[in-house]
């Protein structure tokens, strides 16, 4: 089982999205999904020794003090060209 990383502005808007996604895949028929696929990243030292991470940028993440140093930590530890990624890491 592979992370969904979540970066987001505070620990509750990362809760609020998950509880969202955990209720779209179970109507969409996924039955063995579970929270512990989702992690909030509290800090870049916690994304390091990932290989491929995947997961998604909601709510005031652009906020966050440590913002550059997340995306370019993920863009570093992403092996195949992620357009979006890249595309946020220039727009910062």
């Amino acid at each position: 089982m592979s992370k969904i990383w979540v970066v987001a502005g505070n620990y509750n808007q990362a809760q609020v999205w998950i509880k969202k996604d955990l209720d779209r895949r179970w109507d969409a028929g996924e039955t063995t999904i579970s929270k512990s696929e989702y992690v909030f990243v509290h800090d870049v030292v916690q994304l390091r020794g990932h290989s491929n991470p995947r997961g998604v940028f909601v709510g005031t993440w652009r906020q966050r003090p440590d913002i550059r140093g997340i995306v370019e930590t993920l863009v570093m530890q992403s092996h195949n060209n992620n357009i979006d990624l890249n595309r946020i890491y220039y727009e910062l």
